[in-house]
This record gives C-alpha cells, sequence and structure tokens, in this order.
C-alpha cells in the first residue's frame, strides 16, 4: 500500500502516513489489549491530526482557493 501510494500521489504526501503509525498503536492498544488511555494522548493524537492537516494543505488552502 505505501509504495501503491508513493507511485499515485507522490512522496511528501505519502511520508505523512508514518505521522498516523504511533496515534494508531495508541488506539489499538486501548480498544484491543485495553491499555490505558490517558487524556494527554488524546492531546497528542489532536496535535498530529492537526499538524498533518495543515502540512497537507487541506486547512488552508481552501481559504487561498474559495473555487
Amino acid at each position: 500500500a505505501y509504495y501503491r501510494g508513493l507511485a499515485d500521489v507522490g512522496p511528501a504526501k505519502t511520508g505523512m502516513v508514518q505521522f498516523f503509525i504511533p496515534p494508531t498503536a495508541a488506539f489499538f492498544a486501548w480498544a484491543v489489549f485495553g491499555g490505558s488511555f490517558v487524556p494527554l494522548q488524546a492531546i497528542g493524537m489532536a496535535i498530529v491530526v492537526l499538524g498533518t492537516l495543515v502540512s497537507s494543505g487541506r486547512l488552508w488552502r481552501p481559504l487561498l482557493d474559495p473555487s
């Protein structure tokens, strides 16, 4: 899947997927194995998602190009 994404959208966007590995691991550790999930982890997940959206341009591009 990684190499398919690399071919389809390029290395910059495909590389952003790596930022989702720690939050995904924390979520599945909580959901599947009953691990602890503290508010600080939720804040960290929100920061990762927001940072990825900002770096991909999904938050600021619509402001620049309203069409």
